[in-house]
């Protein structure tokens, strides 16, 4: 919709609606911008700013567009709710939803019944305030009167109003109060007045503002690190003084960097009714407030850039920790460390002597108002078990000593490749129980806090025992993909947080052991990580080692004592998923700590059972030599007929799986005991099938000889000789050929593809031979009557070709669209197929290709086929033969951009001016497309310039390259004396479809060459008119200054 007046924005406002920013008189875009976010419920959101002021634009009859649309402000983007037809753009209309904390029902009627001190904080719910309002107006001024520092008043016709509205990101955001009922410290038991206090905070609405790249990020104070203060307070006898700097985003300033961000805030209209803002006044802000995204890090930003410039306390000196930022240790002049400061947002936690702390504290005071530090305030003598301030800490100091180690022989007994502190912590682990990642070792001679790679040195050493700190879900995720990945150092690192090495399902030890990563494992296992934590189905990080055959983590994990009979929730144990997989070395590890071997699934299958089942005779011989119960897997293997071809994991046989897998003697065997040997799955395969799939020789020869059904199909039709062939089992197909299989059997994947079609797909040329010489039929199709020759070509698999030529396949036999084999090469550019076809007599011009009349030639100009093309006109195909709506092998050619396609078709006088059905020519497409030198090319060869059926509208090469705005070939075609006023049938000239789209090097170009200014529409609209009707500023001021 076009701008507002101040009028319609009051009454829009008086109504509850806040209309966007850019409506504003004052405000105005000189470029088009729209982007595409993602609604609630899939609507469709668009921020679009409209580059025009409503003057500028044709009135109905109430002043504005006839046509409309309302867009409902969220977040960066409007979405459309209604227009000028009435409807949503959507059969639903859009939906939001805002949680927020639950308001305090009644709160005077409960301030009233209060019988003494309010003792708990109540939030009030803002339509209650307004019923109360007088006696929320002292709160409400004096809000007002401390943020008056941190905004600039703009009011209406003001032009700093302007000015701030032109600044580029700026950004309009809503403020709002938050009301709240505190208990008053100052309280008095016989004044029922000061029993609590009213708190008026204006916030800022910045959950709407558009999503900043900026860093919020600002950190806090470390648990770790408020824990180290404490004890170095206490080691060293400090004071502890706790200071905070009352209204510290109040006193951050915004615009001092080209970063920050441009906040217009829309004051909350309650302010309007108590004469505290005008209506329609906006605030600029300078200052940060509550609210906004960026005020912590703006804070974090001002407060650290102001302390390091801040004269210090004479002999000392204050250094920004690097890894903990919010940590600052205090030097004296002979770099003792003497006190030190830790932040959290506004709050200062000073830790040293009395005197540095005093000195400390004026220092600060000198820089903010703050709470002072006396004696009655926040400080604390650290004396024994003064740190009950954290009562959920898993520390208690107690100036105890926890071991005494001699420092020389500690050294000698140190493995080569551990540090003596990391040494000293595993040691410590053995004593508390607690991982080396979760200790904090620290000197009490300088307060050094010892990492891994220290060294130690006599004296003593505070340690600290940390909590794991709580993880969020990307830090979850981030130890995760660590782990899965075998990121070393990086696990080492996480772990260090301290994080919980049990975060999951699947935990990072479980994902570690499953791609079998020995020194992630190693980590996890020595940060405590829970070794049997199961996924759902059961699978522990044993039974996914021993699965997956990864013999080091299983002994790593035996080691640690991890449960080795624990099982899946089918019952298979370690020690069956091994022997099932014929993992030999697991099973023998596993069988020496002691694996339960007689441990079974519920359908009484041992581990014996699934090694013979699976043809891992080495494992059989292994469980055996354990004195498995081998009477058990004989009478399952041999005496009972229903167990010998019981059915598991889809319909899957003994005699299937054997098959499948090569296992020639569990084969046999089972043959023997009279297994069903044509049993198939669920899907249709049968034994002979998957030993034909997978190539097993010997197993197909032995199921032909035991008379298996050698055509007995998959489900979708394949046949074993199917399979053979698709893999290029030239044996296994001879075997399955000279037991009389059906060569032809035509319904192959459902889909009439035979043997030989597959075997030609996949250039199985051996395959083929075999095939033709057992006189498979050459010429056969599939249902949308590929050939094998046809699907050889398409593929490029030349002697193929050649093979099934020189056996006279049908080298013409189209698709079921057309394409003929020589088609398919020329659109793949196989040049040497393409050759190949053509010495064979293909017909090189069948034009009922693809159904669309696209010829060879046609889609290798189409593709960019150079040599194919090249190859074509050689062989004297029709240069010119155009598809059903026109197109000829030159326009997709020009269309496209290929050029020496082009220069091909030119130089074999191909028609340079034949048009498609609507009258679009090649010169035509080259300018649509911006195709510069393609265009040349026709210009050289006299292509017509100005033909004028283009599009059966009317319009040139000139008009529609000026309408795409094409700039270098407008030039190009006005060099070539083009008409520069030809119009269209409604009587768009290029100059004036030029101004429509803002097309402005192209609108000067034209005005260069003498472009009538003036020509007109037929409904009389020039090009200066639709400049101006869809807000082409710098467009119509240069036709503007070409009219004088």
């Amino acid at each position: 919709m076009g701008k507002l007046t101040y009028d319609m924005i009051q009454s829009l406002e008086d109504h509850g609606f806040q209309p966007p920013l850019s409506q504003l008189p004052e405000f105005f875009v000189w470029n088009q911008s729209t982007i595409k976010v993602n609604a609630l419920d899939g609507v469709d959101v668009r921020f679009e700013e409209e580059p025009c002021n409503v003057g500028d634009l044709p009135e109905g009859k109430d002043g504005f567009q006839d046509e409309w649309e309302m867009y409902l402000n969220v977040t960066d983007g409007y979405v459309k709710v209604d227009d000028a037809a009435g409807g949503y753009l959507h059969s639903q209309p859009p939906r939001m939803a805002k949680a927020e904390l639950g308001y305090v029902k009644n709160v005077e009627q409960k301030l009233a019944a209060l019988n003494g001190p309010l003792e708990v904080t109540y939030q009030v719910d803002p339509k209650e305030v307004l019923d109360h309002l007088p006696l929320w107006d002292e709160a409400i001024r004096k809000e007002i009167k401390n943020i008056e520092v941190a905004i600039i008043r703009l009011q209406r016709g003001d032009p700093a109003r302007e000015d701030w509205l032109s600044k580029p990101a700026v950004q309009r955001l809503p403020a709002k109060f938050v009301f709240t009922i505190k208990p008053n410290s100052e309280a008095k038991s016989g004044d029922k007045t000061t029993w609590y206090k009213r708190k008026a905070r204006l916030v800022v609405c910045g959950n709407l503002a558009r999503p900043d790249t900026s860093e919020l990020y600002t950190e806090a104070a470390p648990a770790e690190a408020v824990r180290m203060s404490l004890v170095l307070a206490k080691q060293r006898s400090w004071i502890i003084g706790v200071l905070d700097v009352v209204a510290a985003f109040l006193k951050t300033p915004i615009g001092t960097s080209v970063n920050h961000p441009v906040i217009l805030i829309q004051p909350p209209r309650l302010l309007q009714a108590l004469n505290l803002a005008a209506p329609l006044e906006l605030w600029a802000l300078v200052r940060a407030l509550y609210g906004l995204r960026q005020s912590p890090a703006l804070w974090a930003e001002h407060r650290d850039y102001t302390i390091e410039r801040a004269p210090k306390p004479e002999g000392l000196r204050l250094l920004k920790g690097k890894t903990v930022t919010s940590w600052w240790g205090v030097y004296d002049a002979r770099n003792n460390l003497v006190a030190v400061v830790l932040i959290y947002v506004d709050d200062f936690l000073l830790c040293g002597t009395r005197p540095v702390v005093e000195q400390l504290s004026a220092m600060i005071q000198s820089i903010w108002d703050k709470i002072p530090i006396g004696k009655d305030q926040a400080v604390y003598e650290a004396e024994d078990n003064a740190i009950r301030l954290f009562p959920d800490a898993a520390f208690a100091p107690s100036g105890e000593g926890l071991v005494v180690l001699d420092l020389a022989s500690f050294h000698e007994t140190l493995p080569a490749d551990v540090g003596p502190v990391r040494a000293l912590k595993q040691h410590l682990n053995s004593i508390c129980g607690l991982s080396r990642f979760r200790q904090r070792l620290v000197s009490l001679s300088d307060g050094a806090v010892l990492d891994d790679d220290h060294s130690l040195r006599t004296g003593e050493i505070q340690v600290v025992f940390l909590n794991f700190c709580p993880a969020s879900g990307t830090q979850v995720a981030q130890l995760l993909d660590a782990a899965r990945s075998g990121r070393t150092s990086e696990v080492e690192t996480l772990l260090h947080r301290p994080q919980d090495p049990d975060c999951g399902p699947p935990t990072p030890l479980f994902v570690a052991t499953e791609h079998g990563h020995l020194q992630v494992i190693r980590l996890l296992l020595e940060a405590n990580a829970d070794k049997e934590k199961a996924l759902e189905d059961g699978a522990t990080p044993l039974f996914i080692a021993a699965q997956n055959g990864h013999l080091e983590v299983v002994r790593l994990l035996l080691q640690a004592s991890a449960d080795k009979d624990k099982a899946f929730q089918d019952g298979a144990t370690p020690l069956f998923v091994a022997a099932q997989n014929g993992q030999l070395e697991v099973a023998r590890l596993l069988l020496e700590a002691k694996a339960d071997k007689e441990k079974a699934l519920e359908d009484g299958a041992t581990a014996l059972f699934i090694a013979a089942q699976n043809g891992h005779l080495e494992v059989v011989l292994l469980l055996l030599e354990a004195n498995a119960d081998n009477d058990k897997v004989a009478r399952l293997l041999l005496e009972a007929k229903a167990d010998k071809d019981k059915a598991k994991h889809g319909g899957a046989t003994p005699l299937f799986i054997a098959a499948q897998n090569g296992q020639l003697e569990v084969v046999l065997l089972l043959l023997e005991a009279k297994a069903d040997k044509d049993k198939a799955t669920d899907i249709g395969a049968t034994p002979l099938l998957t030993a034909a799939q997978n190539g097993h020789l010997e197993v197909v020869r032995l199921l032909l000889q035991a008379n298996a059904d050698k055509d007995k199909a998959f489900q979708d039709g394949a046949t074993p000789l199917f399979f053979a062939a698709q893999n290029g089992q030239l044996k296994v197909a001879r075997l399955l050929l000279e037991a009389k299989a059906d060569k032809d059997k035509d319904k192959a994947k459902h889909s009439g593809a035979t043997p030989l079609f597959i075997a030609a797909q996949n250039g199985q040329l051996e395959v083929v031979l075999l095939l033709l010489e057992a006189k498979a039929d050459k010429d056969k199709a599939t249902d949308i009557g590929a050939t094998p020759l046809l699907t050889a070509a398409q593929n490029g698999h030349l002697e193929v070709v050649r093979l099934l030529l020189q056996a006279n396949a049908d080298k013409d036999k189209a698709f079921q669209d057309g394409a003929t084999p020589l088609f398919f090469a020329a659109q793949n550019g196989q040049l040497k197929v393409a050759r190949l076809l053509l010495e064979a007599k293909a017909d090189k011009d069948k034009d009922k290709a693809k159904h669309s009349g696209a010829t060879p030639l046609f889609i290798a100009a189409q593709n960019g086929q150079l040599e194919v093309v090249l190859l074509l006109l050689e062989a004297k195909a029709d240069k010119d033969k155009a598809t059903d709506i026109g197109a000829t092998p030159l326009l997709t050619a020009a269309q496209n951009g290929h050029l020496e396609v082009v220069r091909l078709l030119l130089q074999a006088n191909a028609d340079k001016d034949k048009a498609l059905e609507d009258g679009a020519t090649p010169l035509f497409v080259a300018a649509q497309n911006g195709q510069l030198k393609v265009a040349r090319l026709l210009l050289e060869a006299k292509a017509d310039k100005d033909k004028d059926k283009a599009k059966h509208s009317g319009a040139t090469p000139l008009f529609i390259a000026a309408q795409n705005g094409q700039l270098e070939v407008v030039l190009l075609l006005l060099e070539a004396k083009a008409d520069r006023d030809k119009a269209t049938d409604i009587g768009a000239t290029p100059l004036l479809t030029a101004a429509q789209n803002g097309h402005l090097e192209v609108v000067r170009l034209l005005l260069q060459a003498n472009a009538d200014k003036d020509k007109a529409l037929e409904d009389g609209a020039t090009p200066s008119f639709v400049a101006a009707q869809n807000g082409q500023l710098e467009v119509a001021r240069l036709l503007l200054e070409a009219a004088v």
